[in-house]
């Protein structure tokens, strides 16, 4: 087993090593075994090679969710552009007919379809995405956390 800190040099191949047992699935205890050196370097490395995989999925995830939002968006908007024209051929049609039952009934349809999806759309552009969601569900975990560790029996003020 190695001892005592490695030389600088010798970084590079040993965060190698260690990335080549994580990418493989080792396990702490097998990788030190495997690599002899001390289990708390690899669960040093472990732990940061870790958090570089977490980070680069969730930012993956968080811009296809962005993405996909946008996509959803402009599909709205040409399904509304789409009635929006239609209406307005159907408009052209029944202008010679003062009274027309099937008129109305499309033009309600229309308008109703179109109120529709102009709402979702409004719900949609102001929803956050997932990141400022996160965001504020890690705030409003702390703040519960500085809340209860407050309220602890130890830290009341003596009357």
């Amino acid at each position: 087993m190695n001892t005592g800190r490695p030389k600088k040099t010798d970084v590079p191949k040993i965060r190698a090593e260690i990335m080549k047992c994580f990418l493989n699935g080792d396990n702490i205890l097998g990788a030190s075994d495997k690599l002899g050196y001390n289990k708390e370097t690899i669960c040093n490395y472990y732990k940061e090679f870790s958090k570089a995989v977490i980070e680069d999925i969730d930012g993956d995830f968080v811009n296809r969710q962005k993405i996909a939002k946008e996509i959803a968006l402009m599909r709205l908007n040409k399904v509304i552009e789409e009635i929006m024209t239609h209406f307005g051929l159907l408009k052209v049609k029944a202008a010679d007919e003062i009274e027309n039952d099937a008129w109305d009934r499309n033009k309600l349809a229309a308008m109703t379809a179109v109120g529709t999806l102009i709402q979702q759309r409004a719900d949609m552009e102001m929803c956050p995405t997932i990141d400022v969601d996160l965001k504020q569900m890690v705030a409003n975990a702390l703040k519960t956390k500085e809340k209860l560790i407050d309220k602890k029996p130890g830290n009341s003020p003596q009357e």
